[in-house]
């Protein structure tokens, strides 16, 4: 029969998008596990600065049973190994957030786990980034303390309204965390739980299904590997075809790698975001 229901149902808590930073957890890590530059390392964190000291940039593993950062499995690790000279600044983290259009006007909060091998303060540079052909790159500063053992840390801003501002090609917001040591010194640097979310209150982290991060990291880059065997008289041509596995942001430059002892098989033709494969020749 019919049967009336009053009162009110709850929804079961779903997986959502209020971090605005991707792969914040570090646990998505195509390029590799460990780099002797400045550049992309951990998927959508790249790090950037100036003179002659050598750095690293690795993953690292909370020990089971450390409950230093609840819920984190992994961590993001930068180093001034050498001291050297010449250095005036370093963000040891950097994201670059696409369409700087829809935080016009809004109020954010940036939060982070992070532990210093030096008490020091960090600062937070908030860069508004208007792209090719717009309005000129905008910064914020913000600083707050961290200590040698883990430390969760946030800051609230309000992003301009933009108005009068002419947006280009690649506009974004950047955000660049950057350990404020003295310079030229040689420290570690350890961040883990990275959230950048709406409202003045840094609410617990995000935790998304690997396999959704991942995808959000292939937007910007993604590895595959295909075995290709071909058989033909010298000069022949030949065309394999690779599938994405996500839609790509823009056109992506690709790069061959051709394993040790194995043939050059060949130079990229075709590359599009949104096909799902591309040719190679040879």
């Amino acid at each position: 029969g019919n049967a009336t229901f009053t009162g009110s149902i709850t929804a079961p808590n779903l997986v959502g998008f209020k971090n605005y930073i991707i792969n914040g957890g570090f646990d998505v890590w195509q390029r590799g596990v460990s780099f002797s530059s400045f550049g992309y390392s951990a998927d959508r964190a790249t790090s950037n600065g100036d003179g002659t000291g050598a750095v690293s940039i690795s993953k690292q593993v909370f020990s089971a049973g450390d409950t230093s950062v609840v819920g984190a499995k992994n961590y993001y690790r930068f180093q001034r190994t050498t001291a050297g000279s010449g250095s005036t600044w370093t963000n040891a983290y950097v994201q670059y957030i696409e369409e700087l259009q829809r935080f016009a006007g809004k109020t954010l909060t940036l939060s982070f786990w992070v532990k210093n091998s030096i008490n020091s303060n960090i600062d937070i540079h908030i860069q508004w980034i208007y792209g090719t052909g717009g309005s000129s790159t905008e910064a914020a500063k913000y600083t707050v303390p961290s200590t040698t053992s883990w430390t969760k840390v946030s800051c609230t801003f309000t992003v301009p309204t933009f108005s009068g501002k002419t947006f280009g090609a690649n506009n974004c917001m950047g955000i660049n965390i950057a350990p404020n040591y003295q310079l030229n010194s040689v420290y570690t640097f350890d961040i883990a739980q990275v959230q950048l979310e709406e409202g003045s209150v840094a609410t617990p982290f995000e935790v998304r299904p690997y396999g959704l991060e991942l995808s959000l990291c292939q937007r910007y880059y993604e590895t595959s590997q295909v075995n290709v065997t071909a058989y033909g008289i010298a000069g022949m041509v030949w065309a394999q075809s690779i599938p994405l596995k996500v839609t790509k942001r823009v056109d992506p430059t690709v790069v061959i790698i051709t394993p040790t002892g194995q043939n050059n098989i060949g130079t990229i033709t075709t590359v599009d975001n949104d096909a799902n494969a591309f040719i190679a020749t040879g």
